[in-house]
């Protein structure tokens, strides 16, 4: 890969913005998961580099907290809304098409050349999480192709407010089981590390794995729903998803290839809009809420049926995320993380860090696969492609597949799906082999 030019620019934010009234926007604990998102976006085309500056201030406008200010004061931290000008470096380059996604990342960075475009973007968790930057994109796409598109062409107007969940240690009589019942299952978070050791345990575990990525189709997963399903007619009532059967496939094939099963779940979830009582939506899981509204939801230990039933597991891990998505249960779990999580932050100098991996006997499931990053499509609807980065050991991303030139991407409206996760290279082929032979249309990248 060749680069011909680069170029830096400064773009301006348009003004008024949404929070004009405002000086600075203080950030709870749980916005302080000290995180960054890279994603990458291609087209089939030559951006026009005007209209994208245009897009972009214009954006910004909309979220103005991307263009402030990260201050620490004491063991406060805010974002100054300070409507700074936002950097972009534009890079003309010469990679063939198979390059663009090798090439992957280029932090801050976009680059051109003649008949593809890659915007990389990448984003702190302070900002926002994954669908905060999800939704950035999305709006940011809507206005490069329709510099005057109204409220009603751009996804929902974002929600600015930032929640501060109480204290774990208050004394109100409902929080009475907040150390028993809701401390022991976040040990993820209650233990943190500096960054060299935390470092060193990522490294670990990528020497001793091997990435698979596969590409399983629409029709493979209706049927893993059908099966499961099918599989346990006694059901107790709980409705699985397709999302649901996949991921419990997925996790029984690694089972399948290892001595012992695993012994717990580790489930990402956006809790956005997930309550029935609008005065809680309306509070801290607004549809479009910004900020890092996930949780990472740590199962009970999982039953011995689950390691071999397709059917058991993903009715075990739907009835997990049907708690976490309680309210009355959320708002007790966030009052623990979110404490947690600034007290990571601001422990010592430069604060100490969650491991977010799974650790032995564990898998993660952090899915986007009811979640189209291609709605950021720049133009080009069915033809704009999206990569991220970032998996490890046991974890398990799952995505909408990008669109492809020699077959559809999805089945009776069901996705094909992409999927990536590290496994220990003593059974990374076996693992994907037994897919491969379950459901021969399976591609392994």
């Amino acid at each position: 890969m060749t680069t011909q030019s680069t170029t830096r620019i400064l773009v301006p934010v348009s003004e008024p913005t949404a929070l004009a009234d405002q000086t600075s926007i203080k950030l709870p604990g749980q916005d302080l998961f000290r995180n960054y998102v890279y994603n990458l976006h291609v087209i089939p085309s030559e951006i026009d580099i005007e209209r994208f500056k245009a897009a972009l201030s214009k954006n910004l406008a909309r979220f103005p907290h991307a263009a402030g200010r990260l201050i620490k004061e004491g063991d406060e931290w805010k974002i100054n809304l300070t409507n700074s000008p936002i950097p972009v470096l534009v890079s003309r380059i010469s990679p063939d098409a198979s390059e663009l996604s090798k090439s992957y990342p280029f932090p801050n960075e976009f680059t051109i050349q003649p008949s593809h475009l890659t915007e990389p973007f990448f984003n702190s968790e302070d900002c926002g999480d994954a669908w905060s930057m999800w939704d950035f994109t999305r709006s940011l796409s809507a206005y490069y192709v329709d510099l005057d598109a109204p409220e009603s062409a751009l996804p929902l107007a974002p929600s600015l407010y930032r929640h501060f969940f109480r204290s774990p240690f208050s004394r109100e009589p409902e929080d009475a089981d907040l150390t028993e019942n809701f401390l022991p299952r976040m040990p993820h978070l209650a233990k943190d590390y500096d960054l060299p050791p935390l470092f060193q345990k990522y490294a670990a575990q990528d020497a001793i794995t091997n990435q698979v990525q596969l590409r399983i189709s629409g029709e493979s997963i209706e049927k893993m729903f059908e099966l499961a399903k099918e599989e346990d007619a006694s059901t107790t009532g709980v409705k699985i998803t397709l999302h649901d059967a996949l991921a419990a496939y997925l996790v029984k094939v690694l089972n399948q290839c290892q001595d012992e099963p695993f012994r717990r779940v580790l489930l990402i979830l956006n809790y956005r809009g997930s309550s029935s009582k609008p005065s809680t939506v309306a509070t801290f899981n607004a549809p479009s809420a910004q900020g890092n509204v996930i949780m990472v939801m740590y199962s009970d230990p999982l039953p011995p049926s689950t390691a071999s039933s397709v059917s058991a597991l993903a009715r075990f891990m739907r009835t997990t995320v049907n708690q976490a998505r309680d309210h009355k249960f959320l708002e007790k779990w966030m009052c623990w993380a979110s404490y947690l999580l600034g007290k990571s932050a601001n422990a010592g100098k430069e604060g100490r860090f969650q491991f977010f991996g799974p650790e032995e006997r564990e898998v993660s499931i952090n899915s986007n696969y009811s979640t189209d990053w291609n709605d950021a499509h720049f133009g080009f609807p069915g033809k704009a492609r999206f990569f991220t980065a970032w998996s490890t050991m046991n974890y398990f991303r799952i995505f909408a597949a990008n669109p492809r030139a020699d077959g559809p991407t999805s089945s009776k409206g069901v996705s094909d799906a992409d999927v990536c996760v590290h496994v220990h290279k003593d059974y990374a082929e076996k693992f994907a082999s037994i897919i491969t032979q379950d459901y021969p249309d399976t591609l392994v990248e």
